[in-house]
């Protein structure tokens, strides 16, 4: 077919898509770029760890900033680190992954940096401070870091290793963590 041209209108869905993947593999890029942090410098970074359930996630503009904030709260179980009142409402950056990061019902282990003045927060090391709480196959809950649990372990300290004795060394992986191990562990390295 000598001369056949798609028609303008089909080409259209096809450029929006072309540039939608081009952006979700730049955002990719970039957040590959986010060197994994373990759970010594979490610890020493986070102003607030505790383990919770969330239990609401709404966003709505900030008339102060005119950015879009996501209010996340959390039923809170366990307190480590900083000030963690049962129920706990934090609210982040929506773009920055507050509304999207967080789903009712999900129990997770949080890493949060201190609020800044204008009181907002986020997960530590752009969403690593977020570990989730699973079952694993035998149906104990276990707490699953996004880039595995050995990245917790890696380059510590002697300091924080010999705190830490021999569960630092032992091998975690992809299976996690018991979930209150993780916590006596960020436990005996906060100051």
């Amino acid at each position: 077919m000598r001369g056949s041209r798609v028609p303008t209108r089909s080409r259209l869905p096809f450029a929006v898509l072309a540039v939608a993947l081009a952006s979700s593999a730049l955002a990719d890029a970039a957040a590959s770029r986010v060197r994994p942090m373990n759970l010594e410098e979490m610890t020493a970074r986070a102003g607030r760890i505790c383990r919770g359930t969330c239990t609401a996630v709404e966003t709505a503009r900030d008339p102060g900033s005119a950015l879009d904030v996501a209010r996340v709260t959390f039923r809170v179980e366990r307190r480590v680190k900083g000030s963690a009142p049962e129920s706990l409402t934090v609210r982040m950056l929506a773009d920055s992954g507050g509304a999207a990061l967080f789903r009712p019902g999900e129990r997770v282990v949080l890493f949060l940096y201190d609020e800044s003045r204008s009181g907002l927060t986020s997960p530590v090391g752009l969403g690593q401070g977020k570990v989730a709480i699973v079952e694993d196959k035998h149906g104990r809950e276990v707490a699953v870091h996004g880039l595995g649990g050995d990245v917790l372990f890696r380059g510590l300290s002697p300091k924080a290793s010999a705190k830490l004795g021999g569960l630092a060394a032992r091998r975690w992986g992809r299976e996690g963590v018991p979930r209150d191990t993780l916590l006596d562990m960020a436990e005996s390295l906060a100051p």
